[in-house]
């Protein structure tokens, strides 16, 4: 018996912390109008979602990062928000008129270099979209976001974005583009 409480009080906390983190319902729902938006203004109708969400690199996109927009307190939030995302996989919820696609499926179709995006175009669709979760400041009144589109080896571009609220929808303030 003994042994048995002690194991509970050693791991106790470890299996609590690895539980999936619980997404509130403000978070649910400003995130689909986030996403509603960018679908809206800059995606393809035909276009895939990749599962898994991608990750924001500060390295790779300073200047988001370093927005004017952002206190220097926010920019400590948004370091533990990266490091610690909300989302992991993105659901059926938040793309309810787009196809989700794993990330081994992915690997999969792309296994042949030569014949890999043709091979997607045949079985999937137009265009692969990769987002990250969502980073929400100030109750909800700015969000950061990482997306890309890829539509061929030599075709895509993606952001990492600043947004604000505007008149209760989303507004882009500042970017970085990759293209």
């Amino acid at each position: 018996m003994k042994k048995i409480i002690l194991f509970i009080f050693f791991n106790v906390p470890y299996l609590i912390h690895c539980q999936e983190k619980p997404i509130d319902l403000k978070y649910k729902q400003e995130t689909k109008l986030l996403l509603n938006y960018i679908l809206k203004n800059y995606l393809e109708t035909n276009t895939v979602i990749e599962k898994k969400a991608s990750r924001v690199n500060i390295q790779d996109c300073p200047s988001t990062y370093e927005s004017p927009i952002l206190y220097n307190n926010e920019k400590e939030y948004v370091v533990k928000c990266i490091n610690n995302p909300k989302i992991l996989y993105w659901q059926k919820e938040y793309f309810p008129n787009l196809k989700i696609i794993e990330n081994e499926k992915i690997d999969s179709v792309f296994n042949n270099a030569n014949n890999g995006w043709n091979e997607f175009h045949k079985s999937y669709g137009h265009s692969l979209t990769s987002f990250s979760s969502p980073i929400f400041l100030r109750n909800y009144q700015i969000a950061i976001i990482k997306f890309s589109i890829t539509s061929d080896s030599l075709a895509g571009y993606g952001f990492e974005a600043v947004f604000t609220k505007k008149d209760n929808d989303w507004v882009i303030s500042a970017c970085s583009w990759d293209d």
